[in-house]
């Protein structure tokens, strides 16, 4: 990924990514080409961006089911970190994220379990008690 881009998505600068998009139409699209990457809504939730998130995702949807070379999507990612207000953000876009499987067929419950973050834990039941009986490799 750019190191523009990258300095924008860790700041969570929204008038700075729309003028790297408006230098470069395609700057999203060549990230969603590649298979398995951090996205900028990867680094965008490492870096505890709730804001930058929510316009990521409005301009590009496909990286929210996006695996990176970790075999984390976003959702895992936040979940593994404990960022609630992420999770429930990318839930209410995407209600079928609670179920979605990444790295050995692991749900975002299954992470936010293994890290601990009750909050995260709450609001995935919550939304899906169904995501409880899913099994993992």
């Amino acid at each position: 990924m750019d190191e523009r881009l990258i300095g924008v998505t860790q700041t969570g600068d929204v008038e700075t990514l729309y003028n790297l998009i408006q230098g470069d139409h395609s700057v999203l699209d060549k990230i969603d080409q590649v298979s398995f990457v951090d996205t900028p809504l990867h680094v965008a939730i490492s870096a505890n961006q709730t804001h930058f998130s929510k316009e990521i995702v409005s301009l590009k949807p496909s990286f929210l089911v996006k695996l990176n070379q970790y075999g984390y999507s976003p959702i895992h990612l936040a979940s593994i970190v404990g960022q609630v207000e992420i999770v429930k953000e990318l839930i209410t876009i995407d209600p079928k994220l609670h179920l979605l499987k990444g790295r050995e067929k692991t749900s975002p419950l299954h992470y936010a379990t293994m890290a601990g973050y009750t909050d995260v834990i709450s609001l995935l039941l919550d939304g899906c008690p169904q995501s409880l009986v899913e099994l993992t490799i």
